[in-house]
């Protein structure tokens, strides 16, 4: 096996073990969860991408969630119970930073949920970088976004060759495009996907 020089975590089922804001709120303001999700299967995904700014759309769907508080008061609810992050897993993260890999985090993203994960929850001091892909402008699903990943790991001489690259991630359609991408891509389903992992 090639040795590892760098590792890439998705956030979501990974690092982040929350459930989905919409189940507490669902709870505490009777808004069923399937008058919720069809928001983030459509106009929220142009924000993923960096194309749209969520505060400008979120405003009509608050009235019909029964929201009374402005904008950013709903961005703090949503993130105040969509994050739990997994410190065992962060902690192991920090030993192998300790070894000499460069541990980034490679994550779909709007910008205000990205700006709370990396500087109000304090990532930035836990990982060497954040792939985003609000500030790439590609999902996971599409091959553009690892390309991109990988050129700036190049530009940054960390890697020479993407099967250099080893990534983790819960859902089966960003690895199998990291696959396609080159690096190495593991499906993870528990923490010990990563920590049995022959480093």
């Amino acid at each position: 096996m090639k040795t590892k020089k760098v590792l890439l975590f998705d956030i979501d089922g990974v690092i982040n073990k929350a459930h989905y804001f919409s189940k507490p709120y669902e709870q505490e303001f009777g808004v069923p969860r399937s008058e919720i999700r069809p928001f983030f299967q459509t106009d929220f995904i142009p924000c993923l991408t960096g194309k749209v700014d969520l505060k400008a759309i979120l405003p009509p769907y608050l009235k019909k969630w029964k929201w009374k508080e402005d904008v950013n008061a709903f961005l703090h609810y949503w993130f105040a119970h969509d994050v739990k992050l997994d410190h065992e897993l962060i902690g192991f993260v920090q030993t192998l930073r300790a070894k000499g890999y460069f541990c980034a985090l490679a994550s779909q993203q709007e910008q205000y949920r990205k700006n709370h994960l990396w500087e109000t929850k304090g990532l930035k001091n836990k990982f060497d970088h954040f792939y985003c892909s609000s500030d790439i402008g590609f999902l996971k699903k599409d091959t553009r976004f690892f390309d991109a990943v990988v050129h700036d790991l190049k530009a940054k001489s960390l890697i020479k060759l993407v099967d250099e690259v080893v990534f983790w991630d819960d859902t089966r359609t960003c690895i199998a495009t990291a696959l396609e991408s080159g690096m190495e891509a593991i499906l993870f389903k528990e923490n010990e996907d990563i920590i049995n992992y022959n480093f």
